[in-house]
């Protein structure tokens, strides 16, 4: 399974980060979880300090019931200094930890 980047490198083309972002919020808002995941995930990659692609990775999660991975998530992002997403991903957090 090539990654979204990978495929695009191979046609030399390249995604900016806030396309692979918009891409993945745009599934994401459609409730296409899994195909938002690749979208974030490849972001992530690419910057493991982006707070967007670990909030929405970890919300991706918690929706198809990847409790474990979506913690994981969760714990990375809350330990970043700069989140405006602190509130929701302690909430998540405890979500996730009740349902595991």
């Amino acid at each position: 399974k090539e990654s979204i980047v990978s495929e695009l490198e191979e046609q030399n083309e390249s995604i900016p980060a806030d396309q692979l972002l918009k891409q993945g919020l745009r599934h994401f808002n459609k409730g296409q979880y899994q195909k938002a995941l690749s979208y974030f995930n490849e972001l992530n990659a690419a910057n493991s300090k982006d707070v967007n692609a670990l909030f929405y990775a970890a919300l991706s999660y918690y929706y198809i019931d990847r409790f474990d991975k979506a913690s994981v998530k969760l714990e990375e992002l809350l330990q970043s200094n700069n989140s405006a997403f602190y509130q929701e991903a302690k909430l998540y957090l405890s979500l996730s930890e009740l349902k595991r």
